[in-house]
């Protein structure tokens, strides 16, 4: 009985990092706490993100890109948040996870959601990561998916969709070819 899925989503980034430089994974799965009062333990259903590599593909037109970093995994967290209605707060924290000024706490009121950061590189030298640069960041993100379903609004407000067809229309313009083409535009947007 696990109590982090959040070690078993980094031991799996660390075998692939073998045979790939960019990762980007997640499992959703129990984790079970010792309760004190009760027999048998708490379990609870846990959300785990792992990333970190290049953020594009190479490829022949473009050269190497820069590597994932905090803020790409928060971008990632904050579309998922917004697709689901919730309006999440992030707060730096310190966790032995993760480095202590990479590391923020995201919270739905007064509930904390989960702990999302740079994995230290202690951690990530115990998993025994390949990585490709020394210094390029592991990104993880632990959520606790039963206290973030539980807030999700049943209804929300949304814009319906219109009626009406749209209509584009395009207007053609006859002028002397002395007219540069930023005064027409002038006139246009001051009429």
């Amino acid at each position: 009985m696990r109590h982090s899925l959040l070690a078993s989503v980094v031991e799996i980034a660390a075998h692939n990092s073998r045979y790939q430089d960019r990762l980007a994974m997640f499992e959703v799965g129990p984790i079970f706490i010792a309760d004190e009062d009760e027999i048998l333990p708490a379990e609870q259903t846990r959300l785990s993100l792992v990333m970190s590599g290049q953020r594009s593909v190479p490829g022949w037109q473009n050269g190497r890109s820069d590597t994932y970093n905090f803020f790409d995994l928060k971008g990632v967290l904050e579309a998922l948040f917004n697709e689901l209605h919730l309006d999440i707060r992030y707060e730096p924290v310190e966790h032995p996870t993760y480095p202590p000024i990479r590391t923020a706490r995201r919270r739905l009121g007064d509930i904390q959601i989960g702990v999302m950061g740079e994995l230290h590189p202690l951690v990530v030298e115990q998993f025994d990561m390949q990585l490709e640069d020394k210094d390029q960041p592991v990104l993880a993100a632990d959520i606790d998916l039963d206290a973030l379903i539980a807030h999700i609004p049943s209804h929300y407000p949304y814009d319906p969709i219109s009626p009406y067809p749209a209509v584009h229309e395009d207007i053609a313009v006859v002028v002397d070819k002395g007219v540069a083409a930023k005064e027409v535009e002038e006139v246009i947007r001051n009429s």
